[in-house]
């Protein structure tokens, strides 16, 4: 692909297409109840941000109106810096902030404040000051240079740049509800699979709200092997020394986690002998937390005898791995989460280690 412009399109500095007007430097002092709004950078970047007004005399080449197309200079990369198209009442321009004047019928405002947008990475880069407050000279900004096609094609680059960008909100937009959607259906066949409808056609059952004719209700107690067990919560520190425990953010999502997000150091050493010892396959549910997250299950994958569970877990431990595995999907389904919502919250007292 050739590097060579379009015909009819240049390269030009911006210095060459506009003169540039920074605004007045107000004082706090200068600030009042009423009169002009004064646009500072953060009333460019959050159109919720409050304004300050000067209600006094202001010069004509400090007045800002609807449509005017202004170059934010100063501040902090990545949040400050941009060009923007002035959209509300008459105003005043504060200090840090160019007021870009140009032909409009050479340039397009839409056009110019993308070209300049497309050119922010090379400003910051050129820009003096440290990592935190950096600011673009007038030179350098002028010295820049942006790719200027034709009148028309403007236009219709706008045109397409915007509709591209309205798909792309929308497409973000969707994709946003898709893990609501995904939570959606996995209840939806969780639900199913406990009516017994995912195998009805196996068992020549019909669908319905009756329990399969072979399946029985049982208490969850006849399925566990050992427990349930409350764990155990002595004090905690960021210097701890001792004995690695879990947090409830390690089973809050239905899945084990294992990070240095998801446990702390005990102040203190269990000892070897306590019962509250995690070993791979154990099965943690969540007995208090908020609402949405009480009943929360996992099964823990870790190694054995290296971490213990706090007290607002309950572990118990299921011999057959079919069973273990059905019983988790059971305990993370609405029916479950459902039921454990509905009851009275029970009264927990700490209990030891031993």
């Amino acid at each position: 692909m050739s590097d060579a412009l379009p015909s009819g399109w240049e390269n030009a500095k911006i210095g060459t297409l506009c003169d540039l007007v920074n605004g007045m430097a107000f004082k706090p002092t200068d600030w009042s109840e009423t009169g002009l709004p004064i646009i500072r950078i953060q009333n460019l970047n959050n159109p919720n941000a409050q304004y300050n007004r000067f209600d006094g005399e202001v010069s004509h080449k400090h007045l800002v109106a609807n449509g005017d197309l202004l170059f934010a200079w100063s501040g902090t990369p990545g949040t400050s810096f941009g060009a923007h198209i002035w959209n509300g009442e008459p105003a005043v321009l504060n200090q840090h902030i160019f007021n870009v004047l140009f032909d409009r019928n050479l340039i397009s405002q839409d056009f110019f404040r993308l070209a300049i947008n497309f050119k922010l990475e090379e400003l910051i880069d050129k820009a003096h000051g440290g990592v935190g407050l950096r600011h673009v000279t007038k030179g350098k900004f002028e010295e820049t240079e942006i790719t200027l096609p034709p009148f028309a094609e403007q236009h219709r680059i706008v045109e397409k740049i915007d509709s591209l960008f309205t798909r792309s909100t929308r497409a973000r937009d969707e994709l946003a509800h898709i893990p609501r959607l995904i939570e959606r259906y996995r209840q939806a066949v969780l639900e199913a699979a406990f009516r017994g409808d995912l195998t009805a056609d196996w068992r020549g059952d019909a669908q319905g709200d009756e329990l399969p004719h072979s399946w029985r209700m049982v208490d969850a107690v006849e399925l566990f092997e050992e427990g349930p067990t409350n764990g155990y919560s002595p004090k905690a520190a960021a210097d701890g020394q001792g004995t690695k425990s879990l947090k409830l953010s390690a089973t809050t999502t239905g899945s084990f986690i294992l990070n240095d997000q998801t446990i702390k150091r005990l102040l203190e050493n269990v000892g070897p002998d306590a019962r509250c010892w995690l070993r791979p396959n154990d099965i943690l549910i969540q007995r208090a937390n908020s609402l949405e997250y009480v009943g929360a299950t996992a099964i823990f994958d870790g190694p054995r005898n290296q971490y213990i569970y706090p007290d607002l877990m309950m572990r118990v431990r299921i011999p057959s791995p079919a069973t273990r595995m059905l019983f988790w999907y059971y305990m993370n389904s609405d029916i479950a989460r459902g039921w454990l919502r509905d009851r009275p919250p029970p009264i927990f007292l700490p209990i030891a280690a031993h």
